[in-house]
């Protein structure tokens, strides 16, 4: 009988706390997300760009439609990459449109951001004239950035003020890159797979001119709701 007692009791415990989920999860689903703001995580650890600081706000303009902005800030360490002594900063303005029919600012959205990001960094390679020897050479680029991207993501609710969001995009990068060697010395630069400066990101960074490139963005932050 006593067991009989325990299992219904255990039964009863289960409803319970299924019901008080399900409305916490509810409630969360209702909250309007005013005013807030966010750290990225993953920007103290890009080893694709240079490890930054990324602090954004958000605040809701009307019903389901906001507005946020993203500042980053180099440099955060002495890291020495692919590129070194960065310094400079980025800023991300965006509209965000949230997919919910209760004119609030959470669940999924789709955004429209424009970035623009200027950065200095500190360079190294060997360059050989003709009938010469080669010889190291440290210079700096300069380099400014203009992108567009449509994004795809999803605010939710971890905890009473605290928020996660996660986003994905794709755009257009316009880079205009210039350094400070002379015309003859970057044309002659030694590029190969030794000097890690021919492909990838240690090609990337060398690039002079303007150019075009697609953009992929991908990312999560951590939020703290203020309204």
């Amino acid at each position: 009988m006593n067991r009989w007692k325990f299992a219904v009791l255990l039964l009863l415990l289960n409803i319970s706390s299924n019901a008080f989920c399900q409305q916490a999860r509810n409630n969360a689903d209702s909250i309007d997300n005013k005013l807030f703001v966010a750290l990225s995580p993953a920007g103290l650890i890009d080893i694709f760009d240079y490890p930054s600081l990324r602090i954004s706000a958000e605040a809701k303009i009307y019903r389901n439609l906001s507005f946020s902005v993203e500042q980053v800030l180099y440099p955060i360490n002495s890291f020495k990459m692919h590129k070194a002594n960065v310094s400079g900063y980025a800023v991300k303005p965006a509209i965000k449109v949230y997919l919910n029919k209760k004119g609030i600012i959470g669940g999924k959205y789709i955004a429209l951001e424009y970035q623009y990001k200027q950065q200095a960094y500190d360079l190294s390679d060997s360059i050989k004239f003709y009938g010469g020897a080669p010889f190291p050479k440290d210079y700096q680029m300069t380099r400014y950035i203009n992108c567009i991207n449509v994004k795809y993501g999803e605010l939710t609710q971890l905890h009473k003020r605290w928020i996660i969001e996660w986003f994905a995009g794709v755009g257009i990068r316009s880079t205009n890159s210039m350094s400070s060697l002379s015309e003859q010395e970057y044309n002659r630069i030694i590029k190969d797979e030794e000097h890690k400066n021919s492909l990838g990101p240690g090609g990337f960074v060398r690039e002079i001119g303007l150019r075009s490139y697609p953009n992929i963005t991908l990312g999560f932050k951590i939020g703290y709701r203020i309204l």
